[in-house]
């Protein structure tokens, strides 16, 4: 193997550090919304919805400089890019020297453990989130009138029924 490949292999490792780094910001980030979401505060939830996708945007990011990187390190091993970019790294492990070979499994494990951690955070964020959804489908089913019974008069003047009333008109 060239000195280039060597270098890229080397980008390649210093590549999925620094997306384990955003990775373990990223579930930080989804354990506060989460504990925002367990004590019901909306502008924290908002806060840190906002900073997920600044750091899903940055993963989206690198994940495109790791495509690239695999595309150039296949050309290298001779791979097609398209079979290079779904390699998994302990299979481009073997194809690389043995003095890359420990940091670049080392690099990808760490990624991959801290890839599910988030995943596990996000099932937990998901279920939250729809049990917070059939609390408030709920709660309006609760101030919502019996069906069949009038609730008012529309702007208009005319007898409104209960399936044409929004919640503002019904409360005023």
């Amino acid at each position: 193997m060239s000195v280039p490949t060597t270098n890229r292999i080397d980008d390649l490792i210093k590549l999925l550090n620094r997306l384990t780094v955003l990775h373990e910001e990223l579930l930080s980030v989804i354990r506060r919304k989460i504990d925002a979401m367990r004590c019901s505060d909306i502008d924290r939830m908002r806060e840190h919805g906002k900073k997920e996708q600044l750091l899903v945007g940055k993963i989206t990011e690198r994940e495109g400089l790791r495509r690239q990187l695999m595309d150039l390190i296949s050309e290298k091993l001779q791979l097609s890019a398209r079979s290079a970019r779904c390699l998994p790294l302990k299979q481009l492990a073997t194809r690389i020297p043995a003095v890359s070979r420990s940091a670049l499994n080392e690099s990808g494990d760490r990624l991959r453990e801290c890839m599910t951690r988030v995943a596990a955070a996000n099932r937990i964020a998901g279920v939250i989130a729809r049990q917070i959804v059939k609390h408030l489908e709920w709660v309006f089913a609760s101030v919502r009138p019996q069906e069949g019974e009038p609730v008012g008069y529309s702007r208009t003047g005319l007898l409104m029924a209960n399936t044409d009333t929004c919640l503002l008109d019904a409360l005023g």
